[in-house]
């Protein structure tokens, strides 16, 4: 599998995604005396990751796109070429081409799926907690 360097900005997002979703996933908030106060810290985390990583994902989209169509421009437009031009051996070419800007924007992706997933499971969390205070 070929992976690229994760920049160190990327990565400390990442990593605090990666914390909530552990957190979440073992269920570790009910241990907390205030669970609402930690789910409000925790959206408020996943709310900068969020606004961070939508950022950077669109400008990777972005990169790719330009970057596989350029490619594909510069193969059709080659004044070196003898045969005839094959559009479906150019969209490869071009796809390959791209492979890295691909894989960084797909990562970025994820990551933004994932801290939409977490801010929409604490803001349940929030809300339902609101409302059993009201019947306690």
């Amino acid at each position: 599998m070929l992976e690229y360097e994760i920049n160190a900005q990327w990565q400390e997002v990442f990593n605090s995604v990666d914390e909530i979703g552990k957190i979440l996933r073992t269920d570790a908030i009910t241990k907390n005396f205030n669970p609402r106060a930690e789910y409000g810290r925790l959206l408020t985390i996943a709310c900068g990751c969020y606004v961070y990583l939508v950022t950077e994902y669109k400008r990777w989209r972005a990169i790719k796109e330009n970057n596989e169509v350029n490619k594909y421009v510069m193969l059709k437009n080659d004044p070196t070429l003898t045969a005839k031009f094959v559009s479906a051996t150019a969209d490869r070419e071009s796809s390959a081409f791209v492979s890295k800007e691909r894989y960084y924007r797909d990562i970025l992706e994820g990551y933004t799926l994932a801290c939409e997933a977490i801010i929409n499971t604490l803001k349940k969390f929030i809300d339902s907690d609101k409302k059993e205070e009201k019947y306690t």
